[in-house]
């Protein structure tokens, strides 16, 4: 498949997430910003597309610089552009996935509750390459189930190392049945279900909250528990993974694929 193809076979795809119909229920954007900035472990932009009528809604300012790309002018069609041609195989492989693990493996109400996260590279307006941590989670769906608007942070974590590039992770923000690190080649939900780790499920549970830019109030409010009990559910969390802080531990289960 030649790389203007497996463009177009990215945007085909992209487009049957979406449908016309109006969201059942609209988010609520100015918390976005906020959670965006504890969301990326590095220099990030983001945006919101509205896939029930395939527009971007808004996109942060970093763009420019980390793409070369105008906030105002910003579409999917301009940013897979930037994408390394030898990645575009894996990336409509990554979203075929996402696709089938959204609509056959999800009921609707559930798709609100996942991270998606994956790693490309993209071009700098150096025609230089960074690679980019991709995560999107929906923010609304439209009253027939289908994806409405979603949230997609674009990170630079070159610094973090040479992150895999053929794995998918499938994060519940709830701490319950997530799916790490899979890889695109030989795709099995069940592979990965568990890995290794010295957190209890509760401490998974309050990292991967973190990950995604909650603060502390908002985390013992969603846990049902007091913000002293996160507050040391934090230092066991660093303490076990050997880290000076915490933004060490999420740097590491990112690169690792499991964030």
């Amino acid at each position: 498949m030649d790389v203007n193809n497996e463009r177009e076979q990215l945007i085909k795809l992209w487009k049957n997430f979406g449908s016309e119909v109006k969201p059942a229920s609209e988010p609520n954007l100015k918390t976005l910003d906020q959670i965006a900035v504890n969301f990326a472990p590095g220099t990030f932009f983001y945006y919101v597309f509205d896939f029930a009528n395939y527009e971007t809604a808004y996109v942060h300012p970093n763009v420019k610089k980390m793409s070369g790309i105008d906030s105002d002018t910003f579409n999917l069609e301009k940013f897979i552009a930037r994408v390394h041609p030898d990645d575009l195989s894996q990336v409509l492989k990554k979203e075929e996935y996402v696709s089938k693990f959204l609509l056959e493996y999800l009921q609707p109400e559930d798709m609100l509750n996942y991270k998606i996260s994956y790693v490309v590279r993209i071009k700098k307006p150096d025609d230089n390459y960074y690679f980019n941590l991709h995560q999107a989670v929906a923010l609304s769906i439209t009253n027939t189930g289908s994806l409405a608007k979603v949230l997609c942070t674009e990170t630079d974590i070159s610094h973090l190392g040479n992150p895999p590039l053929n794995t998918i992770s499938f994060i519940d923000l709830k701490g319950d049945k997530s799916y790490f690190n899979l890889d695109i080649n030989h795709f099995d939900l069940e592979e990965k279900l568990f890995f290794e780790s010295p957190l209890t499920k509760q401490e998974m549970n309050i990292l991967t909250k973190i990950s995604f830019g909650l603060k502390d109030s908002d985390i013992a409010e969603q846990m049902n528990i007091s913000i002293n009990t996160v507050r040391t559910h934090r230092k066991n969390i660093i303490r076990k993974e050997n880290a000076n802080n915490m933004v060490e531990v999420v740097a590491s289960y990112i690169r690792r694929g499991y964030l």
